[in-house]
């Protein structure tokens, strides 16, 4: 894998709203959902040898209590071949995480693998740094 296509940052709505608010709320998750349509657009579309590029999706949330929806969502609009999401803490080191495991095995080279939260390829800023180094490799 050649790259990592990184998306937007999903807004978690946990209490009532005023129509104001939901409106702002929609409307920053419509830009999201653009940047990372934006970063996926300026990928390659052929790989090498002629073949296409896909785009796999990696989703996750921390506790049984989250929802995997808004991110799979984001992923869904990004063009993602295919998505994988999982529940799963952060406390859990990369290599236990099936779900990260299994997009990264199915992703070829010179795919691209499109995360809705950048936080959600590690759990410490230098875990998600070394696995961005990992993936440009």
């Amino acid at each position: 894998m050649t790259r990592a296509a990184v998306g937007a940052k999903l807004i978690g709505v946990t209490k009532p709203r005023t129509d104001a608010q939901v409106s702002t709320i929609e409307q920053m998750f419509t830009n999201r959902v653009r940047a990372v349509r934006q970063a996926c657009s300026e990928t390659e579309e052929f790989g090498n040898g002629g073949k296409p590029r896909k785009r796999i999706g990696y989703a996750r949330v921390s506790t049984q209590g989250q929802s995997l929806e808004q991110q799979l969502a984001v992923l869904a609009d990004a063009g993602c071949a295919a998505t994988f999401g999982e529940k799963v803490s952060s406390t859990v080191p990369s290599h236990k995480r099936e779900a990260l495991l299994k997009a990264l095995e199915t992703a070829e080279e010179g795919d691209t693998l499109v995360v809705a939260k950048l936080d959600r390829l590690g759990r410490t800023q230098s875990e998600v740094v070394a696995r961005l180094a990992e993936l440009s490799v």
